[in-house]
């Protein structure tokens, strides 16, 4: 059985978070006209990254909790507390810490941080056809919008449905851009919305659900991923070959995300295994483990860094060259995002995540 890949904590996974922040900060931090944000989006790399390994983990504790249900060790409306509990006190505390400082410290009208507050800023931004504050806020609106209603399509879907069900929210992702494009929205808008994306979060739901299946052992898993890997990395290679050529960007709109989500599959499924050789020694590093466990303060925190900076003066303090060489203000401003976190994760977020004890998973 291939369990190896659903049991047990798997520190390579939290270098993935830290490379994924990483490549948001590049996306961010770095020129407009720079090869990172223009012909490689590394960002929106990073952040399907990031969807596709929530897809993962989340539908493996709920794997893992549907289990003790039908072992009666555990009533389903417990469950469903504990989980709802748990990514509460996980993701809150620093979301709704900065908020309450947009408030207090920015004009920002509060309307627009209604929308925030009930995590829908993806969809004002949609109906905007812009970001207004706040801009990678949109990810955390997905992600919590994608929690709320996961858990029953995993606990409540008979087993032998579950791996369809999952294949079809896989399919919906491309076909939902699509739809999306068909009715007139943008690429921003469309990209916006929780649907759009599940075929990145499903994609990870699947990893999830084949890694726990009895009837499959290690070696066919390996080979279902090294297919996944495949077709992903062909997709991304025509999308990257449609922006070469100046093809019509929706190429890359509908098919994007689907390569991406196809070709992290395989990247976590050999970090859950673990890597070996130098990747391995790379991902196995503390560092950058310890980086991982923090990457959520990391995003949140990272694109007010360059405002806080310039709002307390310290960037008039620095020499010229660090205020015009953008590869400098990466290192700077990814540090302070860093440090921040740091603080975040001792002071605050830590803290509170020890209530979880109290709802075990």
């Amino acid at each position: 059985m291939t369990t190896f890949l659903a049991t047990g904590y798997k520190p390579q996974l939290d270098s993935l978070r830290a490379l994924a922040a990483f490549g948001v900060f590049m996306q961010h931090f770095l020129d407009e006209e720079n090869l990172f944000r223009t012909t490689i989006p590394i960002g929106d790399l990073g952040v399907r990254l990031f969807f596709v390994l929530s897809g993962f983990l989340i539908t493996g504790l709920l794997l893992d909790g549907r289990d003790q249900v039908e072992t009666f060790r555990r009533p389903t409306p417990t469950l469903f507390i504990h989980f709802y509990v748990r990514r509460f006190l996980r993701l809150t505390p620093i979301y709704y810490l900065a908020l309450l400082l947009i408030l207090v410290f920015t004009a920002t009208n509060t309307s627009q941080l209604w929308w925030f507050f009930a995590y829908l800023q993806n969809i004002h931004f949609t109906l905007n056809n812009e970001f207004t504050i706040a801009d990678h806020f949109w990810t955390l609106a997905v992600e919590e919008q994608f929690y709320l209603f996961w858990p029953f399509v995993i606990l409540f879907v008979p087993r032998t449905y579950i791996f369809s069900v999952v294949l079809v929210a896989v399919i919906i992702g491309p076909l939902f851009r699509l739809l999306c494009l068909s009715i007139g929205l943008t690429h921003f808008q469309g990209s916006m919305l929780m649907p759009a994306h599940l075929d990145t979060l499903g994609i990870g739901a699947l990893l999830a659900i084949l890694s726990r299946k009895v009837e499959i052992d290690k070696f066919q898993l390996q080979r279902i991923l090294i297919i996944s890997c495949s077709i992903g990395f062909l997709l991304l290679s025509s999308v990257l070959i449609s922006k070469i050529i100046d093809a019509p960007s929706s190429i890359e709109f509908v098919l994007g995300e689907l390569g991406a989500g196809l070709l992290f599959a395989w990247i976590i499924g050999k970090a859950a295994e673990g890597f070996a050789g130098p990747i391995g020694l790379v991902l196995n590093r503390p560092t950058l483990i310890y980086f991982g466990r923090i990457s959520y303060g990391m995003y949140v925190i990272h694109l007010f860094v360059p405002d806080l900076l310039n709002g307390i003066g310290l960037m008039s303090l620095l020499p010229h060259s660090f205020n015009h060489d953008e590869w400098i203000r990466l290192f700077l401003f990814s540090g302070v995002s860093i440090l921040l976190a740091m603080v975040s994760r001792h002071l605050l977020e830590k803290p509170i995540n020890n209530l979880k004890r109290y709802f075990p998973m």
